[in-house]
């Protein structure tokens, strides 16, 4: 009699789960698949969402997901005239590999904290190429800086942190938006890196 029971047990319980399990298969079928995307798709809306934080920084936000696509996948980026600049497209080449898209919100969050650090917040196409690739920039109060250039550093093998120490800041110091902040450092927590 136990073992009857047991049985009867074991298969009432075997019996609802496979009837929960047609349950669910059914209203499975009955819902409408996702639509899945494409890889260039995925691709567009991962460097859309990287490069809305540098929109002011590239004078677009066509400009800014160009940039961020040139970074990913190493190839020129081809930038719309500024308003505050020249008048004719100017092609960006990175001398760096293909990124990761951390890396390429890296690349844009120092470059622009370069241009920030030397009073450019809305730079002309000449002044991004320098923060990118190096060269000298004209700051709004008359005096020029040279800038060695993010990705020309990177791609000369120097990590991020050694990038961002030699403008004064560190990674930690970015939040992750695109904003740059000049972090207190003191010489401990600086030697302690």
């Amino acid at each position: 009699m136990r073992r009857l029971v047991t049985f009867c047990v074991l298969w009432i319980g075997v019996a609802s789960t496979l009837a929960r399990a047609a349950d669910e298969s059914a209203l499975a079928a009955s819902a409408p698949a996702a639509v899945p995307l494409s890889a260039a798709a995925e691709q567009a809306q991962a460097a859309a969402r990287v490069a809305t934080p540098f929109v002011r920084l590239a004078g677009s936000q066509a400009n800014a997901v160009a940039l961020a696509t040139a970074l990913k996948t190493a190839t020129p980026a081809m930038l719309a005239p500024l308003p505050s600049g020249a008048s004719t497209t100017v092609a960006l080449v990175p001398p760096t590999k293909p990124m990761g898209w951390a890396n390429v919100s890296h690349s844009l969050e120092l470059a622009q904290f370069a241009l920030t650090d030397a009073g450019i917040t809305e730079p002309t196409t000449a002044q991004l190429t320098a923060a990118l690739l190096g060269g000298v920039v004209a700051t709004p109060g008359g005096r020029t800086v040279a800038l060695p250039g993010v990705l020309k550093q990177r791609a000369a093998g120097m990590a991020w942190s050694e990038i961002a120490h030699g403008y004064g800041t560190t990674m930690r110091a970015f939040n992750r938006t695109g904003s740059p902040a000049r972090p207190t450092v003191t010489a401990a927590a600086d030697g302690a890196r």
